[in-house]
């Protein structure tokens, strides 16, 4: 084998290994080297720090979630502070993250419920529109999403 060809098979099997979370095994098997060369390579170059750094766990993503529904929420604030309406697509960007989040979280526990009355109710006001129904949204529901995120 080349030194060029080593090269690309180190390159190919750290990513395999960082980012797509393969095992030595799975790495030896997929590019015809023997697993203590992937080993060794492991050890050598710190890769398992690196897969480390990469790891985003479901519950920091559930916490951004819950930050990008929040601005969402203040977004809405600010636009009925102003006299605007607010948008299909924001309605359509919170039912989306509250969609996110109840699968992430998978309770439905008393949080849990009121998030998915919270995607109905979001689902609700993008077919109907209701301005007075979304103030409701506005002055309700904020300070439960701003607890969750606080979390």
């Amino acid at each position: 084998m080349s030194n060029r060809s080593l090269r690309d098979e180190r390159i190919l099997a750290r990513e395999l290994y960082v980012h797509d979370g393969f095992t030595p095994l799975q790495i030896a098997s997929r590019l015809g080297v023997h697993p203590d060369t992937v080993r060794s390579w492991c050890k050598q170059n710190h890769w398992e720090a690196d897969r480390e750094e990469t790891i985003v766990t479901g519950i920091e993503i559930a916490v951004r979630i819950k930050k990008l529904i929040v601005r969402l929420l203040d977004g809405i604030d600010e636009n009925l502070d102003h006299g605007d309406g607010v948008s299909e697509l924001t309605l359509k960007r919170l039912d989306h993250y509250t969609k996110s989040l109840l699968r992430l979280d998978g309770s439905y526990d008393e949080k849990g419920s009121m998030m998915l009355a919270m995607r109905k109710f979001v689902r609700f006001l993008s077919k109907t529109g209701n301005v007075e129904a979304i103030r409701v949204l506005n002055t309700a529901l904020p300070p439960f999403y701003r607890s969750l995120s606080e979390q």
